[in-house]
C-alpha cells in the first residue's frame, strides 16, 4: 500500500488522525468551493430559497486513516487491472477538477487536486459530500456506511451514498450542530 505523500505518516500502524490543512489549502478549497458555486434554485432548496451566498471555508482537515485508505487503494488497484484488462473506459471528466483547470484565479485549487497524484484509468476525481461536522468526523473515523444512507436528509434515488460537483449541491445536505458550524467531506 502506498499512502499519499502528503501525510504525515507512511505506515499501516499508525493511529488515525484529523490534522488541520495549511493556510495554502483553506485557499485551495476556497477556490474549489467559488469556482463550482452556482446561484441557481435547485429542488432540493425549494422555490421559496433566497438563494444561497457565496460560501466562507474557515478551517480545513485532512483525515488520515491508514485502514480505510488501504481498503481504498487495494480496491482501486485491482480496478484498475481489471479496466485494463478490458481495453480501458471512458474518461469522465468532473466539474471540481475541470472548473479549475488552466484558471489564473484557481491555481491553489488545481495543485490541491494536482497533489493527489488521482488516476485518470479508474475515474478517481475529488468529490463533494455535505453532512454534519459529528457525521464528517464519524465517516472518517469508520468510513461511510450504507445503513446510515439518507439519515440526514432522505433518499431520492434510494439507498446509497451521495456525492456533488458544486459545492452549493453539497451545501444543501449540510447542517450544522447547532453551532453554526456547517461542514462537507471533500474526497
Amino acid at each position: 500500500v502506498k499512502f499519499p505523500t502528503y501525510w504525515k505518516s507512511q505506515s499501516m500502524d499508525a493511529a488515525s488522525i484529523f490534522d488541520s490543512e495549511s493556510r495554502e489549502v483553506r485557499d485551495a478549497m476556497q477556490q474549489l468551493f467559488d469556482k463550482t458555486w452556482k446561484n441557481q434554485w435547485t429542488r432540493d432548496r425549494g422555490r421559496d430559497s433566497k438563494g444561497v451566498p457565496k460560501f466562507e471555508v474557515v478551517a480545513v482537515q485532512r483525515n488520515e486513516n491508514p485502514k480505510i485508505w488501504a481498503q481504498y487503494y487495494t480496491f482501486r488497484e485491482q480496478l484498475g487491472l481489471k479496466i485494463a484488462a478490458s481495453g480501458g473506459t471512458q474518461r469522465y471528466d468532473a466539474k471540481t477538477a475541470s472548473t479549475v483547470r488552466g484558471q489564473a484565479d484557481a491555481a491553489d485549487a488545481e495543485r490541491l487536486i494536482q497533489r493527489a497524484g488521482l488516476r485518470e484509468d479508474v475515474n478517481e476525481f475529488y468529490l463533494l459530500h455535505g453532512t454534519k461536522p459529528s457525521a464528517a468526523k464519524a465517516i472518517c473515523d469508520s468510513d461511510f456506511l450504507i445503513t446510515k444512507a439518507g439519515s440526514n436528509a432522505g433518499t431520492l434515488y434510494g439507498p446509497g451514498l451521495y456525492f456533488a460537483e458544486a459545492s452549493t449541491k453539497s451545501d444543501e445536505y449540510a447542517t450544522d450542530d447547532k453551532d453554526g458550524i456547517f461542514a462537507n467531506l471533500f474526497g
